[in-house]
């Protein structure tokens, strides 16, 4: 969700994730939905 606590969290893991190795990758839920 936009501009909510959870998306700070998400932000600050994604940070982390980074900084150990590990890749990822922000892809829009329509665009998940979508690939079914």
């Amino acid at each position: 969700s936009r501009d909510t606590v959870d998306q700070d969290f998400a932000a600050h893991r994604q940070r982390f994730l980074a900084e150990q190795g590990y890749a990822y990758q922000i892809i829009d839920a329509d665009d998940v939905l979508a690939g079914e």
